[in-house]
Parts: structure tokens; sequence; C-alpha cells
């Protein structure tokens, strides 16, 4: 747990520094710090020379010390998702570092130094979610970059710059006041160039399906909106035609046929019901009438006798 956690953030030791350590399936020493509400940068790491890999992301650090570029060991480090307003100039030490991510903080232009772009080994670079707008020349010298994000910056124009990184492979410029014919080119990188994981997420929303995709996805689609075509309109159109049109041909008179009949006994049925209710009516009626003639008759006899 952390030594203490109050307005000035978690103070974190250098024991539980080491207990954070891992070693990586390939042998890289490994230090995750992430997420642990620090404010300041933890400094009992230069005492952990060992470190390839560092972690640092989702904290609130402000700030990096002058000195930290005396981490020369390090080929990753993550410091997204932090209130960093810039960085030291002695980042340009971290000679071994390949990946970068410094995505999700308060970076703008001027606080990023030249030396950060003469990080040769560099291969991945991530300063989206930041407030950039422009990049330096001395970008041109990262030879060996190949993935380059700058979504969610203040670029009005692509960069010149980028057009000359040769090796690059992926570039996300998505969400930026690119304009005119830049916003081609937040659609189309540079030559060689492909579109972020992300780009092609968004972009697969906005646009229509095409290629291969469109094919597939199309079926659907008419499936959904058009009627049924080819085979399964075959299969289909028999339950569709016997729920809405009368059946047709030799069903149609067989089961005319079956109508027919079915009236006529149902026919016979209901007059021979009714027949023998009226008998059963009529029965009652001469009952009555008969009870009574025979009442008022007896009646008469018995008064004449009186």
């Amino acid at each position: 747990m952390p030594k203490r956690k109050g307005a000035r953030g978690t103070t974190v030791t250098l024991k539980m520094a080491k207990k954070r350590m891992r070693i990586t399936p390939d042998g890289r020493v490994s230090l995750n710090l992430s997420h642990m509400g620090m404010t300041t940068f933890p400094k009992c790491i230069f005492k952990l020379s060992d470190v390839d890999e560092l972690d640092l992301s989702r904290n609130r650090i402000t700030k990096l010390p002058e000195d930290f570029g005396s981490l020369s060991s390090l080929s990753s480090l993550d410091l997204h998702s932090n209130n960093l307003t810039a960085v030291p100039e002695s980042i340009g030490n971290l000679v071994e570092l390949v990946d970068l991510n410094l995505s999700n903080n308060k970076l703008t232009s001027a606080g990023l130094p030249s030396t950060l772009f003469s990080l040769s080994k560099l291969k991945s670079l991530n300063l989206g979610l930041n407030s950039l707008d422009v990049l330096p020349p001395t970008m041109a010298a990262l030879t060996d970059l190949q993935e380059l994000r700058l979504f969610d910056n203040r670029f009005v124009e692509l960069p010149e710059i980028v057009k000359s990184l040769n090796n690059l492979t992926v570039l996300n410029t998505e969400r930026n006041p690119l304009f005119g014919a830049q916003l081609n080119t937040e659609r189309n990188p540079p030559p060689g160039a492909q579109r972020d994981e992300d780009s092609e997420v968004l972009n697969t929303e906005r646009d229509p399906l095409s290629g291969a995709q469109l094919d597939e996805d199309s079926e659907v689609l008419n499936t959904e909106r058009d009627p049924l075509s080819g085979a399964q309109l075959d299969e289909d159109s028999e339950v569709l035609n016997t729920e809405r049109n009368p059946l047709s041909g030799a069903q149609r008179d067989e089961d005319s046929e079956s109508q027919s009949e079915a009236g006529e006994k149902f026919a016979l049925i209901l007059e021979s019901r009714m027949c023998k209710t009226c008998l059963q009516r009529i029965q009652s009626l001469l009952e009555v009438w008969i009870s009574r003639v025979t009442s008022l008759t007896l009646r008469r006899r018995w008064d004449g006798e009186l």
C-alpha cells in the first residue's frame, strides 16, 4: 500500500517500487507505477538503474525532474494521462528509448524540447490528446519512427516534417482542425503509411463500407431494406404468398372444393339443429295449450255439475 496519500498525492518509497518490479517474458525489467495517485515524480526510481520499461501513467504528475535523462537504460516509457506541461531537455539522454507515450497531458509545442526528436531509436511516439499545433524540424532525425499519433491536438495543417518520415507506417491525426487539402492527408497518410486502428474504426462508422467488407455486409443491408432476391426469394416467397395472397392453380381448386363441401355439411348440420329446436319448441307449446284446454274443460264441467 502507498505510504501516505493526501492533498500532495501518494509517496512511493523504494521498497514499494521494488515490489512492483517484474521480469517480462523477453527478460526485460518492468516497473509499473500506474494509477498510484502520485503528483510528483518518485525520485526513488533513480536508485533502480536496471529498469527497462517504466509505466507512470494515470497519475497526476505535473513535472519531471531535470535529471530525468539519467534513466538511460529505459527502452519503453509510458507517461500518458498525467498533468505534464513540458518535458525536460535531458530526455534526449534516453538513447535506448524505443516506445514513448506522452498522450493525454497538457503539453504545448513549446513544452517539447528539440532533444526529444534526437532519439534515433524511437519507433513509436504518441503525442495525442495534448495542445500541440506545430512540430519542430528536428523531428526529421527520427528515421526509425514507424508509429506517430497526433490525434486530438490543434494542428490546422499537417506538419511538413511528417512527410519526410519514410519508415512511418501508422499515422493518426484524427480530431484536429485540419482543413482543405490537409484534411485529405489525414485520411490518406503519406506513401507507405497506414491509418491507425482508431482511425479505421472511426472511418468505418462514418463512411460506407468498401471492398470485400462492402460485399459481405451489403447482403445483410439489402436483405433488411429491399425485397428478397434469388434463391432466398424463392424459399421465402411461398410463405409470403401463402400469407398475403390467394393460393393459385390446382391447390386453389382443391381448397375451393373442400371449402364448398365444408359449407354444405355445415348447412345441413345447421338445418338439422334448427329443425330439432323448432320441433322441441312446437311440442312444448302444444303441451302447454293442451294443458290449458284440459284445465278449462274440466273447470266448465265442474261448474255445470255444481
